[in-house]
C-alpha cells in the first residue's frame, strides 16, 4: 500500500489499519492483509507521523481503522494473542511526540 501512497500528505488524512480479513462478508472478492504484528503496526504509525509533520498542508491527523470487527481481524481491544499491544503501539506514538 505504501507504494501506491502520494508522495506527501497535503489535503489528505492518511489511514492505518491493525488488520483486515473480510471474506467472511465478501466470500472470493474479499482482501486478506497476512501477516499483521503490533510491531510492523507501531513502524507503520511511526512513518506516517513522520510523513504527516513533513506535510506543511496536512491537518496533522490521522485515522485508525479498527472497526472492533473480530471476525475480520480488526481490532484495537486487547485479546489473547497479542494483549494490549496494539494500543501499547499508539501510547508509544503519543508519548514519543
Amino acid at each position: 500500500m505504501q507504494n501506491m501512497e502520494p508522495d506527501n500528505f497535503d489535503k489528505i488524512i492518511p489511514s492505518v489499519f491493525v488488520g483486515w480479513d473480510n471474506t467472511a462478508r465478501r466470500g472470493k472478492k474479499g482482501i486478506i492483509i497476512q501477516d499483521n504484528h503490533p510491531a510492523i503496526f507501531e513502524e507503520e504509525l511511526k512513518r506516517i507521523k513522520s510523513k504527516i509533520l513533513a506535510s506543511k498542508e496536512n491537518p496533522r491527523l490521522l485515522f485508525i481503522n479498527a472497526w472492533n470487527e473480530w471476525a475480520e481481524g480488526n481490532h484495537l481491544e486487547p485479546d489473547q494473542k497479542n494483549g494490549r499491544a496494539y494500543l501499547d503501539a499508539i501510547k508509544n506514538l503519543v508519548n514519543n511526540q
